[in-house]
């Protein structure tokens, strides 16, 4: 589990994102796959009060220009 208590993200304190990370290896080649896993993880948290509710990011490299 990754380190919340200065986190690179803003969000309010009440909600860090520390529910699992992102690894390379895990990454469905397929975005709409990889999306319907998430979505379906998010359903299934019964913590989770806006499964719905996402925002995407791609990032340009190499210049690491950020579109969301």
């Amino acid at each position: 589990m990754s380190d919340t208590s200065n986190p690179v993200i803003f969000a309010p304190p009440t909600y860090q994102y520390v529910q699992s990370k992102l690894d390379e290896k895990d990454i469905n080649k397929d975005p709409f796959e990889h999306f319907h896993r998430w979505y379906d993880e998010a359903l299934k948290n019964t913590d989770e009060t806006l499964p719905e509710s996402a925002t995407f990011t791609i990032v340009e490299l190499p210049s690491g220009r950020v579109s969301s």
